[in-house]
């Protein structure tokens, strides 16, 4: 995500301006401008996300109740047990759910009032 904040920012200004000379809507920006000069980047950082979430696996197998079975043991299994497709959408299912979540718990509280204005 760094390299991707950082090649964003290393992007000319001009782009922008000439997008928005040209009547561009702040959401054809991102999509045409900003997400295709990031996207070399994000690829590769995604990547490193969904390596470093197998890692975190083992700690929910270690913590997991008997009986019970989450989404991590089950897409860890199916990739002991050689079925990537299935290991994999599970996987990236859990890592989407968790970034919505997050995300949407971010934005919650950043509307409060007085919360996150990092005023000193």
């Amino acid at each position: 995500m760094r390299y991707a904040v950082s090649s964003l920012a290393q992007a000319p200004q001009g782009l922008n301006h000439a997008t928005a000379v040209h009547g561009a809507q702040p959401m054809q920006i991102a999509l045409r401008i900003h997400l295709l000069l990031a996207w070399p980047l994000l690829l590769p950082g995604a990547t490193v996300v969904v390596t470093f979430s197998m890692r975190e696996l083992a700690a929910s197998i270690l913590l997991q109740p008997p009986g019970m079975q989450d989404i991590s043991p089950y897409g860890f299994e199916q990739f002991e047990q050689g079925n990537a497709n299935t290991g994999t959408a599970m996987v990236v299912a859990g890592v989407l759910s968790t970034a919505l979540l997050l995300g949407a718990a971010r934005a919650i509280f950043l509307k409060k009032p007085g919360v996150g204005s990092g005023g000193m």
